[in-house]
């Protein structure tokens, strides 16, 4: 025993768990094959499907529209990239585009904003702050802090 350590009032084997007999617990083995089909695990079957690819249609629309917003963005057009946050009216790309350049990289993506865009990227954050998701609020509060950043050091320059 390590002098390290205190002496334990209970000693406990790490090689097998305590109170499980795993020849109980492995005996009931099932294969796929044994079990029946009925028609209500077949209609929940469909049913899951038929709902995934309604997700994954939603993942792919909001992941095209994310490219569109970010082209705009990378070719340092700013204004078309906020009136194309505006025009979708999609509260999920807002967050994706305000984690992907304010929160995640914000050293790179600060530096493009300006006192006039600013302005307009407040309306966009003020949605995602006043949003029932937690995880929405948060972004939009770092994106947020970093603008503010930003707007102080353009201050700071005039």
């Amino acid at each position: 025993m390590n002098s390290m350590f205190a002496p334990s009032l209970y000693e406990v084997p790490t090689d097998t768990p305590l109170g499980l007999d795993l020849e109980k617990f492995l005996a009931n083995e099932c294969n796929v094959e044994d079990i029946e089909e009925d028609d209500s695990q077949v209609k929940l079957m469909k049913n899951l499907m038929k709902d995934n690819k309604v997700m994954l249609t939603i993942m792919n629309k909001r992941a095209n529209n994310l490219k569109i917003v970010q082209r705009w963005w990378n070719k340092a057009n700013l204004d078309s990239t906020i009136n194309t946050l505006s025009s979708r009216r999609d509260t999920s790309l807002v967050v994706d585009f305000f984690n992907y350049t304010f929160v995640k990289d914000p050293s790179k993506h600060l530096s493009k904003i300006t006192m006039e865009n600013a302005a307009a990227l407040l309306a966009h954050l003020y949605s995602l702050i006043n949003s029932k998701y937690e995880s929405y609020i948060i972004i939009g509060l770092k994106a947020l802090k970093g603008i503010f950043d930003q707007v102080t050091l353009l201050l700071s320059e005039n």
